[in-house]
């Protein structure tokens, strides 16, 4: 893990998250997701954040060719 502690990790993600808020490109919604993941779906938020990224790609090409 280079050499990174898990609390060094915890503290790089909170600072980037803090962030990705302050610049608007995460909201409540995302708070929201965060609140549904649980040891059950440990990879919860990431899944949904990959099918958005994917899906939101394939409506942009189909933007592209209509227009």
């Amino acid at each position: 893990m280079l050499g990174l502690s898990v609390e060094q990790l915890r503290a790089d993600m909170n600072r980037l998250l803090a962030i990705l808020f302050h610049q608007g490109v995460l909201d409540e919604q995302f708070l929201q997701l965060q609140q549904l993941q649980d040891e059950s779906s440990p990879n919860f938020v990431s899944e949904v954040v990959t099918i958005y990224f994917h899906e939101s790609e394939k409506l942009l090409r189909n933007l592209r060719a209509l227009l």
